[in-house]
């Protein structure tokens, strides 16, 4: 999973760029989460690192998509999965809405 993480990355980073960035933590792992999202996380960075914060989880975030950063999203929803293991989260995107709501300014 690392070498093929790696390896998208430096493929993402050679696309053509105008005016936006490309190289992206959510385009980087969109297609990893829609394929399986019982296994890979889509973050969108801010909001995880923000939630991550809130929640007390330790999170060495780091702005260019990476590998030795991803695990660290990965072991945040684990976390999050087993404090609410009595709710079922079926997969990452019932963790990534949770995530996402632990942050949410509409949720204050």
């Amino acid at each position: 999973m690392e070498r093929n993480f790696d390896r998208f990355v430096d493929v993402v980073d050679q696309l053509p760029r105008e005016q936006t960035r490309v190289l992206t933590w959510p385009l980087v792992t969109v297609f990893g989460f829609i394929a399986t999202p019982q296994k890979n996380m889509f973050p969108e960075p801010q909001v995880t690192k923000l939630a991550a914060e809130r929640y007390g989880f330790p999170f060495p975030y780091q702005p260019r998509p990476n590998w030795e950063t991803y695990p660290h999203y990965l072991e945040f929803a684990q976390q999050v999965a087993g404090d609410l293991a009595d709710l079922r989260p079926l997969d990452m995107i019932d963790l990534r809405s949770f995530i996402w709501l632990t942050r949410s300014a509409e949720y204050e």
